[in-house]
């Protein structure tokens, strides 16, 4: 009896569970959310794009179409699109290549109709390298399924004899990529930096300690990640103390107008944050796999100027300057984005560590960079670097 009550007992609650299972796993509209979006194959009647795959139409911001060439960026922003008219519906590929470069930017999309409401390139890159003036880009549009390229259509564009006109421009201060501002400090190429030249990294010093010649600061084009010009680095430390030069703008306060203007960064208004989080340091480093290899980054902050006037002097002494250390241990070129808010205190009250010891990227006001052997010292290092920028409300896009 008792063992019949049990099994009883135990069919009521299996028949239970299996109801409550049924009832979980039932699928909502909710649960189609989660399912990725819609592609769709091409079919055996797939006749791919009929008439003309357009490349680089031009449209601003504001929705009047631009007149032909433009560049990326400007007071009004602008994109380029693609138009085509397909057989059927199916998902499908735009790949734009820098045949110089190397840069790419992919699009994709499930529809009968490519045009502006579902194609937009603003001249930036997907991947570490960014593309250069004047070279010449493949534009493939490829599609789902179509495994044998029978359908694939590739075109050919210059940078500077398409819509385009020249890659994105980072020389001056605008919104990018979903809100995000920008202020380039040197990309070694001296055409588009955004500050007067006493403002760009081009002060250099090795450390005479270690005998002359131990420590180089060169312009190259061997390696870069946009246009012409990086800068190349290489020094041994064979004083043993870890230190091998480094360069700088030419005065701790030469970016001190782009952070005071109206007391925010950028923009010259007063609707960015000043919080810490939000303004990111932005460098792009190519390491050779030479061990010990460090560059630190300081960023000079004037406690005591008011004001849109540029300072005339700057005293480390009383003033504040944060630090962030950037191992290099890796070989290529990588992007590096770091939140002033990782910055931290130099710890010597005669180089930076007097001020209020407050954060404050509104009082930003110069950058300078240590190149190390470390964390051991008495080793070889070089490295390359390109591209030095601020952001704010987010980390550089390129």
């Amino acid at each position: 009896m008792i063992m019949k009550k049990i099994m009883a007992y135990s069919s009521i609650f299996l028949f239970t569970v299996t109801v409550m299972g049924l009832i979980a796993c039932k699928r909502t509209l909710n649960d189609q959310e989660f399912q990725g979006p819609v592609q769709k194959s091409v079919t055996g009647d797939f006749t791919g794009v009929q008439g003309a795959f357009e490349q680089f139409n031009a449209l601003e911001s504001n929705g009047t179409v631009q007149a032909l060439p433009f560049r990326f960026g400007g007071a009004i922003q602008r994109k380029a699109y693609f138009k085509a008219t397909l057989s059927h519906e199916v998902t499908w590929y735009i790949t734009i290549k820098g045949e110089t470069s190397g840069a790419e930017f992919k699009l994709s999309g499930t529809s009968q109709i490519i045009d502006e409401n579902n194609t937009y390139w603003n001249g930036a890159s997907d991947n570490t390298v960014m593309f250069k003036r004047d070279e010449f880009l493949t534009i493939t549009l490829s599609f789902l399924g179509d495994f044998k390229g029978e359908h694939t259509v590739t075109a050919s564009q210059r940078m500077n004899q398409s819509a385009t006109n020249g890659p994105k421009n980072y020389g001056s201060p605008r919104i990018v990529r979903n809100g995000i501002y920008y202020m380039l400090v040197d990309d070694f190429d001296g055409r588009f930096d955004a500050l007067a030249a006493t403002s760009r990294l081009r002060t250099t010093y090795a450390d005479l300690r270690d005998g002359a010649g131990a420590g180089t600061f060169i312009l190259t084009p061997e390696q870069k990640v946009n246009d012409d010009f990086s800068m190349h680095i290489k020094a041994r430390d064979n004083n043993g103390n870890s230190y091998c030069g480094g360069f700088s703008t030419e005065q701790p306060y030469n970016l001190y107008q782009w952070f005071r203007d109206n007391g925010e960064p950028f923009d010259r208004s007063f609707n960015i944050t000043r919080n810490p989080d939000s303004l990111y340091f932005n460098i792009f480093i190519y390491g050779t796999g030479k061990s010990d290899n460090a560059l630190s980054v300081r960023i000079y902050e004037d406690d005591h100027s008011t004001g849109t006037a540029i300072p005339t002097s700057y005293n480390e002494a009383t003033n504040d300057a944060w630090v962030y250390t950037i191992q290099i241990n890796w070989t290529g070129w990588k992007s590096i984005s770091i939140p002033y808010s990782s910055f931290k205190s130099t710890g010597n009250p005669l180089k930076g560590g007097s001020g209020n010891t407050l954060k404050e990227p509104n009082k930003v006001c110069g950058l300078s960079f240590e190149v190390q052997s470390f964390p051991n010292p008495s080793k070889d290092v070089e490295f390359y670097v390109d591209h030095v920028s601020f952001t704010t409300n987010g980390p550089f896009q390129p």
